[in-house]
């Protein structure tokens, strides 16, 4: 890897820091996961998910973050585990933490949403106002060109490709596939 890459990544591993410290997005679990979770107000578009179930902008949700220096440093397969770990740690947290103890829905946007769905997430086109999916495509985009491995190479290619999505994922959903079994 480049120095300037190296650079970049560093830059903006500070960035998400201090993004995270203000925005109150806490890590799922120990130091080494791949997970962060904050309580947040949905300001996005309106989403239908599978079960009937309607997430208005208003509502309280969960914000999910992942933390792209970890899983971009294992590459995909090797992260796998790092994620159903984490989605087990969220699982536990829903549980166990009053601050999240009542919330239904869990989401995130994400231009890497194809992944997503194989652990239990719905993938909801957004219907963002044009200047906004504008900036919400050029900053995940901009993530993937910092940590993907083929980086710039991928967006070049294959930038049709990568449309924000939304994520979404039901408390229900999160209990029944990763919380204890009894």
């Amino acid at each position: 890897m480049s120095f300037g890459r190296r650079a970049l990544q560093a830059v903006w591993g500070i960035w998400e820091t201090a993004f995270e410290k203000r925005n109150r997005i806490e890590r799922l679990g120990d130091a080494r996961s791949v997970m962060r979770i904050g309580r947040v107000t949905y300001r996005g578009t309106q989403a239908r998910l599978k079960d009937g179930r309607l997430v208005q902008p208003g509502d309280a949700v969960g914000e999910l973050h992942f933390r792209n220096p970890q899983l971009a440093a294992l590459g995909a397969m090797r992260a796998l585990p790092l994620v159903d770990r984490a989605m087990r740690d969220l699982a536990k947290v829903i549980v166990e933490d009053p601050r999240y103890r009542d919330l239904d829905v869990f989401f995130g946007i994400s231009v890497a949403f194809r992944g997503a769905r194989r652990f239990g997430f719905e993938v909801v086109d957004l219907d963002l106002p044009p200047l906004r999916k504008f900036f919400a495509g050029s900053y995940l985009r901009w993530v993937m060109m910092v940590y993907h491995p083929q980086g710039l190479e991928r967006l070049s290619h294959r930038r049709s490709e990568l449309e924000p999505k939304g994520v979404f994922i039901t408390r229900e959903t999160i209990l029944a596939r990763y919380g204890p079994q009894e």
